[in-house]
């Protein structure tokens, strides 16, 4: 297991929490607060429980992601190696497909593409509520 950023932030993360957790209900004690040490234990093992279990939540999704990566660059190394013009026919055969679709939205409508006006980029949307029922 190669050791990376985001898995050590993760295990730094768990315990780190619970000692804030510990320390908030310390600090709230010592100013008043009455807190007992069962209180005290019961929040520290629901602060590590919820976070341990986010902490692996998120590990599995960032191996996965991982894995996925190295798999592609794997088969990417692969295809260059046996054919290095492949990844330019790929990219050749996607800008011809998308003009293609140009084209034929192009007879669709009767008209150029860039006869129309650019969509407004700072175009907020509102959304609506729905009408009240009568």
């Amino acid at each position: 297991m190669k050791l990376t950023t985001s898995r050590v932030v993760a295990f730094i993360v768990t315990p780190l929490l619970t000692l804030v957790a510990g320390g908030i209900a310390t600090v709230g004690a010592k100013y008043g607060l009455h807190v007992n040490a069962t209180d005290v234990t019961v929040d520290g093992v629901a602060v590590a429980t919820a976070v341990t279990g986010l902490a692996i939540k998120w590990l599995s999704g960032n191996s996965t992601y991982e894995r996925l990566v190295l798999s592609l660059e794997h088969e990417l190394k692969l295809v260059t190696a046996a054919d290095p013009t492949a990844v330019a026919g790929v990219e050749h055969a996607v800008e011809w497909a998308a003009a293609k679709s140009v084209e034929k939205a192009e007879e669709a409508i009767g008209a150029p593409a860039d006869a129309f006006p650019p969509a407004p980029t700072d175009t907020v949307v509102v959304p609506v509520a729905p009408a009240p029922a009568a």
